[in-house]
């Protein structure tokens, strides 16, 4: 993998109210110089030199810790003509590589994969690779301020912002030989565009199809805000979601992500806020009047919508892990079997259903648990074949099933349906696995 230049010295002037240095504006709770810093480190990237100009003593110490959190070497360099533009905060990188190396912009946003494809390009001899999004209609492009690429095959023929009937965007990511850096310093080139220009009169600046990536440039409040929204429904939902997930928990829970993370919540207090309204909800269910179950249901169902966050958060501000994962399965299973367990007591006692119920209950129970089990198996089965998921049951199925029954206080009919619905759901997953 490459090493990395981030160009973090402009001013920001557009992003001036937002009361902090424009590298250290966080997206998602992340700050943007971190963000771009935790992308390229999730690529391979070992080493990345980060351009400074204003301000530029606490962007630097912010580089290194951010670095050091990441373990990867950071070398920041002072840019003393940064105001002349983006060329001149590059230039003061020359002499720094000696193989080509991936060129960001600390205000943008880049998905991991679009980098790591453009890593694997092979840039003109002293030349660049330049991403380039084809796609016109892209919902977070300012037209009045994007720069616009027209090109013929591979090579770029024209760049500019105004440019007449473009053919994509320049979304600012390169892949730069040591040369075309070089060529900054040598010859005052204030931007990169200019640079562009000028290597694709010479045949040396060729676009990369970055069409379908997610990127943004985040130099106004209002495109940065957009994008978060649009950067969170992207990264939200799971190949493997059920229905329910899909069309009514998710739409919710990203909004309730963006509070969590503007309120600094943490993806595992989550986890533990989701399990205690679980619990609290099998204590209403268990109740024998009617007010009780329903309320149980409705906080059962609110649950299930705050589940979804604690991933929806980590992924959104880089705090995955195995172990909240693993805790936030077994709470899950905790939670299952309390709630199944308060609706087989609320059938048994209050509605003195006797050995029916105790049934009924041990079936919906060990169909539940078991369907949790396969899930892991199953999921992992249709990655590695690389299968589509044309129908499954799960968790978001239950719960809601759970909800509607408490509404209908009906806690019979809900251990009965439960029992034999997640049993065959386990059938089929075998039948599926197996064929």
């Amino acid at each position: 993998m490459p090493d990395a230049l981030i160009l973090a010295a402009g001013r920001g002037d557009r992003m001036r109210d937002q009361g902090l240095i424009k590298p250290l504006v966080p997206f998602l709770g992340v700050p943007l110089l971190e963000r771009a810093m935790t992308v390229l480190a999730r690529i391979g990237v070992r080493r990345i030199v980060v351009a400074t100009g204003w301000q530029a003593e606490a962007v630097s110490e912010a580089a290194r810790r951010y670095g050091a959190r990441l373990g990867v070497e950071v070398e920041p360099v002072y840019a003393p003509d940064w105001e002349r533009g983006n060329g001149a905060s590059a230039a003061a990188a020359a002499g720094r590589f000696d193989r080509p190396f991936l060129l960001v912009m600390c205000d943008h946003l880049f998905e991991p994969e679009m980098l790591a494809k453009l890593a694997e390009q092979t840039p003109p001899a002293r030349g660049l690779v330049l991403a380039v999004d084809r796609n016109l209609s892209h919902p977070l492009v300012d037209w009045d301020d994007v720069t616009c690429v027209r090109v013929e095959g591979a090579a770029i023929r024209a760049i500019g912002k105004g440019l007449p009937n473009p053919d994509g965007f320049d979304t600012g990511a390169f892949l730069l030989t040591p040369e075309a850096l070089a060529r900054l310093k040598e010859e005052r080139i204030p931007s990169m565009t200019e640079l562009v220009r000028r290597l694709a009169e010479e045949g040396r600046a060729q676009a990369w199809d970055a069409s379908g990536y997610f990127w943004a440039d985040l130099d106004r409040p209002d495109l940065l805000q957009r994008a978060e929204a649009l950067w969170l429904a992207k990264i939200a939902g799971k190949a493997h979601d059920g229905p329910v997930s899909r069309r009514l928990n998710r739409p919710i829970s990203v909004r309730l992500s963006r509070w969590f993370i503007r309120h600094r919540i943490r993806p595992m207090q989550i986890t533990w806020l989701a399990f205690a309204m679980s619990v609290v909800a099998a204590l209403f269910v268990a109740m024998p009047p009617w007010w009780a179950i329903a309320f149980g249901g409705i906080l059962a169902q609110l649950a299930s919508i705050v589940d979804g966050c604690d991933g929806e958060v980590a992924r959104a501000t880089y705090q995955e892990s195995d172990y909240g994962g693993w805790v936030d399965a077994v709470l899950d299973r905790y939670a299952d079997a309390l709630l199944l367990g308060a609706m087989c007591w609320h059938a048994l006692v209050h509605e003195m259903a006797g050995m029916s119920a105790v049934a009924a209950g041990l079936a919906a129970l060990s169909g539940a648990l078991i369907n949790s089990y396969t899930a892991d198996k199953y999921d992992g089965w249709m990655r590695k074949h690389q299968k589509a998921y044309r129908f499954r049951l799960g968790r978001d199925v239950r719960v809601f099933a759970f909800f509607l029954a408490c509404l209908l206080d009906a806690p019979m009919a809900l251990l009965v349906l439960t029992a034999a619905v997640m049993h065959l759901e386990n059938l089929r997953r075998l039948w599926v696995v197996g064929r």
